[in-house]
């Protein structure tokens, strides 16, 4: 039995071709639809058309298939002979270490079930994420209650690392969210400056806990989350009020979804704020 490689590499060729010899694009569409019937294409790149290796990758999606992609599953094909040289739908030619893969790849980024799907991802995760902060706080208050005492230096490191990993996070996602369009309008590679963004701010937010206390960090960090989150939907409102500075707003439908749902979220964060200014500033001092 022949066994597949996992990426199998492209045949090579010596005959040069031509951008003139290239098939229609209705040829391409319909190779495509052939091989992977009910996906919708969402885009096709061509690449070194005048060279002995041409190719071409297409995104293609499926409300209802399983995409090992964030947002679209690919097919790589030969753009003159039209053969398909790797794809990783479900059904293809991939063989059965790439199906894995790609079935692991679904789970990961939930890509599929639609947008409810990825709307159940969503809640998943953030379930996930109070679990961690709720349950480490619970543990640490029995904790307090059981001893009465001074807190252990154990029982104040786990408390300054909760807060600072978990609201750290909080406001960094917040903050990338909420300079994505200004970014835009810069010369620097959004995914870097997410990084750089990111990871300045989550480690501020970690160091802050241990310098300022967790109570405080907390405080504050929920505050600046909240004005992040609001700063997303005034984006959309300066861009309308502002055209000439060169900001989109919001025009599609999960575009307005994310940036009203940004809003029950800094309210959120106010509230939860406020409880821990109460509880820092009138509670019990143990």
């Amino acid at each position: 039995m022949e066994r597949k490689k996992l990426f199998p590499e492209q045949q090579k060729s010596e005959y040069q071709y031509n951008v003139k010899e290239l098939p229609k694009l209705n040829e391409i569409t319909e190779k495509i639809e052939a091989y992977a019937p009910g996906y919708q294409i969402e885009r096709i790149t061509l690449s070194r058309l005048n060279t002995t290796r041409p190719s071409a990758s297409v995104n293609i999606t499926h409300p209802r298939e399983m995409m090992r992609g964030p947002t679209t599953d690919f097919i790589f094909m030969h753009p003159y002979t039209l053969e398909i040289n790797a794809s990783s739908i479900q059904g293809g030619d991939q063989g059965v270490w790439v199906s894995i893969v790609s079935s692991m790849f679904a789970l990961h980024f939930g890509s599929y079930g639609g947008t409810l799907g990825q709307w159940a991802y969503f809640v998943m995760g953030l379930l996930g994420a109070l679990l961690f902060y709720t349950g480490n706080l619970l543990w640490i208050e029995k904790r307090r209650r059981q001893k009465q005492a001074t807190q252990s230096k154990s029982n104040l490191v786990l408390a300054k690392l909760t807060v600072g990993i978990a609201l750290g996070c909080i406001c960094a996602i917040s903050l990338a969210f909420a300079t994505t369009k200004w970014i835009s309008l810069t010369s620097l590679n959004v995914n870097i400056a997410y990084l750089w963004l990111y990871y300045l701010t989550f480690f501020a937010v970690v160091i802050a806990a241990f310098i300022k206390g967790p109570s405080i960090t907390a405080i504050y960090t929920l505050k600046i989350s909240a004005i992040l989150c609001l700063i997303v939907p005034l984006n959309s409102l300066i861009a309308l009020l502002l055209p000439s500075l060169g900001l989109w707003y919001a025009d599609s439908f999960g575009e307005i979804m994310l940036e009203v749902m940004t809003l029950p979220f800094a309210w959120f964060f106010y509230v939860c704020a406020s409880k821990v200014t109460k509880r820092a500033y009138n509670g019990e001092k143990k």
